[in-house]
């Protein structure tokens, strides 16, 4: 994550609520927040690696725990609002999620699915 330089800015994670009876799916908008982060395409290890999955993932996210609030968390199903310097910022769903710690630096992979 340290070689990875920071070329997007995460701005919120709206974290996913229960489904309703008829299986909507329902999110808690988040708070604004302001952390930078890398986004990527996934590479081609991952593209292995997920396989099937792939096809919804579009573009990795890492977000260093450390940039976070203490209490915060993304889990699988949040959406996330994050944008490369430059553009407009995305609403992304996070399919898949990895916990990385790595010599102390610990941070989240999140492989999202643009909506």
């Amino acid at each position: 994550m340290s070689a990875l330089p920071k070329n997007g800015t995460l701005t919120r994670i709206d974290n996913a609520g229960a489904p309703t009876v008829t299986g909507v799916e329902t999110w808690a908008t988040g708070p604004a927040i302001n952390v930078r982060v890398t986004i990527d395409r996934p590479s081609k290890s991952q593209q292995i690696s997920l396989g099937a999955l792939l096809s919804k993932v579009s573009q990795v996210v890492y977000v260093m725990k450390s940039d976070l609030a203490v209490d915060a968390q993304i889990l699988e199903r949040d959406k996330v609002l994050a944008g490369q310097d430059g553009e407009t910022a995305r609403l992304m769903k996070v399919i898949r999620r990895e916990f990385y710690v790595f010599r102390s630096i610990t941070h989240y992979e999140l492989f999202c699915q643009v909506m």
